[in-house]
């Protein structure tokens, strides 16, 4: 536990609390009517909040994996955990949880978060934060 707390540990304890905040609003009953904020017709403030979400989740968890724990592929392994998380998620609002519902669009947007994590750490920039 003492190691957890030492600033080594820092994009763990960043990612884990990026997780659960991801699952508290995805399991979180609001209680207020929904009303549609959109850029466009097809593209709505909601979409942007998972693309974001899903993105961070995916940038310091592989800064977790790599630098903090030092597995090798981490990439590939925080690109599956975001992507088990989110269809996990989903897969729960709909079959289970009655006050929300399965969206095929919040998957969509959070495959979008991630692939945007996977191209941003091909890039050149990406190199810096490594």
């Amino acid at each position: 536990m003492k190691k957890l707390l030492q600033f080594k540990f820092f994009f763990t304890i960043l990612s884990i609390s990026d997780c659960l905040f991801i699952i508290f609003l995805s399991l979180k009953e609001f209680k207020f009517t929904k009303t549609v904020i959109s850029i466009n017709k097809s593209f709505e403030i909601e979409s942007l909040a998972h693309c974001f979400f899903y993105f961070s989740l995916s940038l310091v968890l592989f800064l977790a994996l790599s630098h903090d724990w030092k597995i090798k592929n981490s990439k590939m392994h925080s690109i599956f955990i975001c992507l088990s998380l989110g269809i996990l998620l989903e897969a729960v609002q709909g079959l289970i949880i009655p006050y929300r519902s399965f969206e095929f669009s919040d998957l969509l947007s959070n495959f979008l978060g991630i692939s945007i994590f996977y191209f941003f750490s091909k890039s050149s920039i990406f190199s810096i934060i490594k």
